[in-house]
């Protein structure tokens, strides 16, 4: 998708749902093999996999132990996707060959399973503040896993970022101006008490697995409404901070025929005399043509 080599559906499908079916179909000829029970991860044929480097041919770029170790290295210049391992401590150093890489669109850790028996990762201050902002073609970014706890404003500047990973993150609250895009994983990142009134923007947002209502300055049940096209699993939190019950009828949640499972929590103060209204809250979210 990246590379622009997913054509616009003709019907009434994403693009990511195109993807997927093309990811199917390569699953069904044995391009890829499941690596786990739950059909979460797959892991490409050595044969396979030796084929598309080849044929990618410096595209796709993994910054593996032995070159992380050689202060020489160089990433070809025409690299667009870089994974790398993690190590519990990013420095800086280690990224230094990114910087000559001007058309860069992926920068991936690679995942581990079980990523919460791991320690904590930590990654350097100046990868968030010096060198990603500098990767202006960036499309996919993920911190997933990484002690942070805030993002750089400069991120904002990443006009074609589409895809952004915070998921199992420490981070504490998000930039006002993120913009662009589809997918946004703030999953199991307890520390985020509040999201930004901006998210309600994104037009095009097609994930957001957490959404955690303000009573007032950041994001609300009404701020909703723009998010048409939220799919997959939406956890709605603090619902308790919803002044008014026009506010569900307005975010119009059930009437997002993408999301396939809603979750409704709010908070045990039961001295708010709004918590009276939370169970009309509640039904409004599950059916918005009730009066």
């Amino acid at each position: 998708m990246g590379e622009g080599f997913i054509p616009e559906p003709e019907e009434r499908k994403t693009k990511e749902q195109l993807g997927f079916d093309y990811f199917n179909e390569l699953l069904s000829r044995s391009f890829f093999q499941p690596l786990s029970s739950t059909g979460s991860h797959f892991v490409m044929h050595d044969l396979i996999n030796d084929l598309a480097q080849f044929v990618a041919g410096g595209i796709c770029y993994k910054l593996d132990e032995k070159v992380e170790t050689n202060d020489e290295y160089k990433i070809p210049e025409k690299a667009r996707h870089a994974s790398f391992l993690r190590h519990e401590y990013e420095v800086f150093r280690k990224f230094n060959g990114f910087y000559r890489v001007k058309g860069l669109r992926t920068f991936l850790p690679m995942p581990v399973q079980n990523i919460h028996v791991w320690p904590p990762f930590y990654l350097s201050n100046r990868i968030l503040l010096e060198l990603l902002p500098k990767l202006h073609r960036l499309r996919v970014l993920s911190l997933s896993g990484y002690s942070i706890t805030e993002l750089p404003s400069s991120i904002c500047t990443l006009i074609h970022l589409r895809y952004l990973n915070l998921s199992g993150t420490s981070i504490v609250s998000l930039p006002d101006s993120l913009i662009n895009l589809r997918h946004l994983d703030n999953s199991n990142t307890d520390l985020l008490k509040e999201l930004p009134v901006e998210i309600g923007k994104l037009g095009s947002l097609q994930s957001l697995p957490k959404i955690v209502l303000s009573k007032v300055g950041g994001l609300g049940l009404r701020e909703l409404r723009n998010l048409e096209h939220l799919r997959g699993t939406v956890a709605i939190s603090e619902l308790q901070n919803v002044l008014d019950v026009e506010d569900a009828k307005e975010a119009s949640v059930r009437r997002k025929q993408e999301i396939e499972e809603l979750q409704l929590t709010w908070g045990n103060d039961t001295d708010d005399p709004r918590n009276t209204r939370l169970e009309e809250v509640y039904w409004m979210c599950y059916n918005p043509m009730k009066t």
